[in-house]
């Protein structure tokens, strides 16, 4: 089901009063001091995972190529590249779980 129908269920009851669909939701300043929406928090979100799994591949690189013999390292760094990646899909999951809830429910 398409977002534009749903919307204009929504307007036809007179429901949307006082709403603009358009609007971002301040979350408040991150640690840098700018405001973030939270488009901005999923990106950071997804850096994250994919910074970690760069800091996993680079570390495993250099265990195998020999210019390091930090293996229990490697291991953690893989570990917290799994990590981060299994909360990323279910997050995801959550998400659209959530959307099919919305998209099902009578107006």
């Amino acid at each position: 089901m398409a977002i534009n129908p749903i919307l204009q269920n929504i307007q036809s009851k007179g429901l949307n009063e006082g709403v603009n669909p358009r609007r971002t939701i301040d979350y408040g300043p991150d640690a840098s001091g700018k405001t973030q929406t939270f488009g901005d928090m999923i990106k950071d979100a997804i850096n994250s995972v994919d910074s970690a799994s760069k800091n996993a591949d680079q570390k495993v690189d250099a265990v195998v190529s020999g210019k390091s013999d930090d293996i229990p390292g490697a291991m953690i760094a893989m570990q917290k590249a799994e990590l981060s990646f299994q909360l990323m899909s279910e997050v995801r999951n959550k998400a659209i779980e959530t959307y099919k809830q919305l998209s099902q429910m009578q107006m």
